[in-house]
């Protein structure tokens, strides 16, 4: 019986240890790659140092024990650092390179601030890997007293599974990082109890639990709005343009990244010495509807909080299909958008990915509008690849012709910010197409039509699109 309860309490162990790891792994990715935005991009360094943190603890798991609060500790101080953006700078400091391309932050090169970056950078990194060895530890010290390896490791993985998919739960339920935290932290005292540890630390680490959880509460009044969605965070705050507000403003982790406009009849009538709507005829949502009299069906892939949605509305009495991948962003628009596009019985909404709406699909469209996809959104936690990378395609363009009428027009908007970009989407347009497509600047940005871009104009039949681009006075 003895052995029994000893080694169901190491089996125990090895789960709680196991789950909490993966967890922490995850719920660490996620969130430092919110708020910090060059980990977006450069995701795969947290995971580095969430692997050599466990790694180094199951090395030294012979030796002394880590103190067991150092994991309150750690995430105590990281929280403290994302709360008042103690390295925010980071961002900056390493966007300078022309192989990173990260919206909205400086392209120079500056030698003292790539140096403040890649220092601050280490000493986050190094944060993260310390938090990691006391666990790593404990963990390497059960497998060693352990009778049978493979029944330890059989436990390891399926509680790190688990874990991995727990978080994945929180995060389908759009829970916040304060959440995330509070349960890792409830299951380090739970597994510091189990450990017989009692009196002084458990009540440091009580009181750094609290403080921790405290640090994600802001005071104060705010027009901000934070959700956080399955894919990333998002903070809606009022839009403004000449000091007139407009609609609203949604950030994906901390940046600019689409405008929840009011471009109405009603609206522009009520502020005729902003508006024009001469000018609304060619800005990036009302621009499409030029190139084609007769549109019966639209298909709009990522249609966002629904300004694209709003355009066609406006423009043509077509039946509307638009596809959004992220939940939160579509409920937002459902309620905030100032025109409620979403609301209109024309428009059916689809909660999928670009990619597989295409291949699903078996509807013709007269028209096919790609909304600004442009995303800091990774298809995986353990991958660089960013969600647009699977729609900006040669793949993905022949998936959306094959949906096109046979005298369709298909119309991509995109911010090219570096020359590269936009020559390789015009190139892959003309493989799809066998032509050419018309590319058009629209000179826009940050003003009251959207943030503008580079439209990309393919069809089917391009000899009557460009017929009917040099007939519009507009556009020549």
């Amino acid at each position: 019986m003895m052995n029994y309860s000893k080694g169901f309490k190491i089996n125990l162990d090895i789960f709680i240890v196991s789950f909490l790891i993966l967890f922490l792994e995850i719920l660490l990715i996620r969130w430092i790659s919110s708020e910090i935005r060059i980990f977006a991009y450069l995701n795969n360094l947290v995971l580095l140092a969430c692997f050599l943190g466990i790694g180094l603890g199951c090395y030294l798991s012979r030796g002394r024990m880590g103190n067991m609060l150092v994991p309150f500790i750690l995430l105590a101080f990281i929280a403290v650092c994302i709360r008042y953006e103690v390295f925010a700078q980071i961002t900056y400091n390493l966007s300078g390179f022309q192989d990173t391309h990260i919206w909205w932050t400086s392209k120079e090169i500056n030698f003292l601030s790539i140096l403040v970056g890649i220092s601050s950078t280490l000493t986050l990194f190094l944060m993260v890997l310390c938090l990691f060895v006391p666990l790593g530890q404990m963990l390497g010290r059960l497998f060693d007293e352990h009778h049978n390896t493979i029944v330890a490791y059989s436990i390891n993985i399926g509680a790190g599974i688990l874990g991995l998919w727990f978080f994945n739960w929180l995060s389908f339920l759009n829970s916040p990082p304060l959440v995330w935290v509070a349960i890792f932290l409830a299951g380090m005292f739970i597994l510091i109890a189990r450990l017989a540890y009692r009196g002084k630390v458990m009540l440091l680490a009580f009181l750094l639990s609290v403080f921790t959880c405290l640090v994600f509460i802001k005071t104060g009044a705010s027009t901000e709005k934070t959700f956080w969605s399955p894919y990333q965070k998002l903070t809606l705050m009022p839009n403004y343009y000449s000091s007139l507000r407009n609609g609203y403003i949604i950030n994906v982790n901390n940046a600019g990244y689409m405008t929840v406009l009011d471009l109405s009849e009603e609206f522009m009538r009520r502020h005729p010495a902003q508006y024009s709507r001469n000018q609304r005829k060619y800005g990036q949502y009302d621009l499409p509807y030029r190139f084609k009299n007769s549109i019966n069906d639209i298909l709009i892939v990522g249609s966002g909080a629904g300004n694209d949605v709003a355009g066609a509305l406006r423009n043509t009495s077509a039946r509307i299909d638009a596809v959004e991948i992220d939940p939160v962003i579509y409920r937002l628009g459902l309620e905030f958008h100032p025109e409620k596009p979403y609301q209109d019985k024309r428009v059916s909404i689809f909660l999928d990915d670009a990619r597989s709406f295409f291949r699903k699909s078996q509807k013709k469209y007269d028209f096919i509008s790609f909304g600004l996809l442009d995303s800091v959104t990774l298809g995986s936690s353990y991958v660089n690849t960013r969600l647009d990378h699977y729609v900006y395609t040669l793949e993905s363009f022949q998936e959306a012709r094959r949906l096109l009428k046979e005298d369709g027009v298909m119309t991509i908007v995109f911010q090219v910010e570096r020359p590269w970009i936009g020559a390789r989407i015009r190139a892959l347009l003309e493989k799809t197409f066998g032509e050419s497509p018309l590319v058009l600047k629209i000179d826009n940005v940050n003003g009251p039509f959207g943030w503008g871009g580079t439209m990309f104009v393919a069809s089917n039949r391009m000899a009557a699109l460009k017929d009917a681009a040099m007939k519009d006075s507009g556009l020549s």
